[in-house]
Order: C-alpha cells, then sequence, then structure tokens
C-alpha cells in the first residue's frame, strides 16, 4: 500500500504525498504498539521467572529434603565411627539435625520420609528415641 501511495505520488505529483502522510503516521503508531506489546511479554516472562525462583527458594528454605537429612546424620555418623567426633560432640550435633524437623517441614510424604531412615535405624546412627521424636514430627 505504501508502494502504491509513492507512485501515486509520483504519478499525481506533490498534492499526493500529503495522502502519505497518514500511512507514515499508522505505520509508526502500529510499529510502536507491536514494541510495546513485545516488550511487556518479555517484562512479564520475566517477572513470572523471577516469581518462580522466589517461590522454589522459598519452598527449599521452608523444608528439609529426606536425603539431605540423611546424608548429614550419615556424615556425623561416620565421623563419630572414625573418632573423629566424640560421642558428646555427635550427639549434640545430632540433636542440632534433629531440631532442624521442628522448623523445617520434610519434602517427601511421611512414609517416603520415614522409609529413607530405615539405613539409619540398622546402622544405629540414629537411636529408637530419635526415631520416634522423629516419627512425631513427621507424622
Amino acid at each position: 500500500m505504501f508502494l502504491a501511495a509513492v507512485a501515486g505520488g509520483v504519478v499525481l505529483g506533490f498534492g499526493a504525498w500529503l495522502l502519505i502522510i497518514p500511512l507514515i503516521i499508522y505505520g509508526m503508531v502500529d510499529a510502536s504498539q507491536t514494541a510495546n506489546a513485545i516488550n511487556a511479554g518479555l517484562v512479564r516472562s520475566a517477572e513470572e521467572r523471577k516469581a518462580a525462583a522466589v517461590a522454589a527458594a522459598k519452598y527449599e528454605a521452608e523444608t528439609v529434603s529426606a536425603q539431605d537429612f540423611v546424608t548429614q546424620i550419615e556424615k556425623l555418623h561416620r565421623l563419630s565411627s572414625s573418632n573423629l567426633l566424640s560421642a558428646e560432640e555427635f550427639a549434640e550435633r545430632k540433636k542440632q539435625v534433629l531440631l532442624m524437623l521442628h522448623t523445617r517441614r520434610p519434602r517427601e510424604s511421611a512414609e517416603d520420609f520415614l522409609t529413607v531412615l530405615i539405613p539409619l535405624a540398622r546402622s544405629e546412627a540414629l537411636s529408637g528415641d530419635e526415631l520416634m521424636q522423629i516419627k512425631s514430627l513427621v507424622l
């Protein structure tokens, strides 16, 4: 359409160029609106990604993974078994790990969380009382 207006301007003279001005203005407004819509979409998707990252970080901060919990207890048990931690140090650090369950809920279901603790019970890294305490906190 623009080319037709230009051709008409060439054929009809200067007066036809006045017909082109509204087309130019329309093109500029349309391009501006399209750019604004694209930019708004980009901003919206960036905000959604940021909100998802914040929600994921909040979830990670408010919950504890069964695997992370088991890994911490196993590390402490290995250090204690290797005599790098005394019995008192082992008990104190294990107590700190157990206190984590008071403030943070498990990510997994209660059954899944307790199932992961079976090797710790067999290796006696956790006592029966500690297992009962964990069970009461998880269930």
